[in-house]
C-alpha cells in the first residue's frame, strides 16, 4: 500500500523497491545524508542541551510504469508464481 513510512536509525545508502501486480518493479538506492543537527559539533547541542525533539522526514515519489499485455499474461503470471513458488522452498 502507498504511502508508506518507515522509521529508521541510521543513516547511509537505502535501497528501496517499488512493487505492484501488472507495472514494472522500480528499484531505487536512495543516499540519507544526516541533517545538520546530527553531525558534530552540532549533535552534542541539540542531543544534551536542549529539551526539543528533532525529527528527520524523507520524502520520495515513484511513479510505476504499467507493464505491456505480454507481461500480465495468464501464463506469463502463473509461470512467475510457480517460479516464486519454487525460491521459497530453496
Amino acid at each position: 500500500p502507498s504511502p508508506v513510512s518507515v522509521p529508521f536509525t541510521h543513516y547511509g545508502t537505502r535501497e528501496i523497491v517499488c512493487r505492484k501486480m501488472g507495472y514494472e518493479t522500480v528499484r531505487s538506492f536512495e543516499a540519507m545524508e544526516p541533517p545538520f543537527f546530527q553531525e558534530f559539533p552540532y549533535d552534542l547541542y541539540y542531543e544534551t542541551l536542549t529539551a526539543d525533539e528533532y525529527s528527520d522526514h524523507r520524502h520520495y515519489r515513484y511513479v510505476l510504469a504499467p507493464n505491456g499485455p505480454e507481461e500480465t499474461a495468464p501464463e506469463v503470471v502463473e509461470r512467475k508464481m510457480k517460479e516464486a513458488a519454487e525460491l521459497r522452498l530453496r
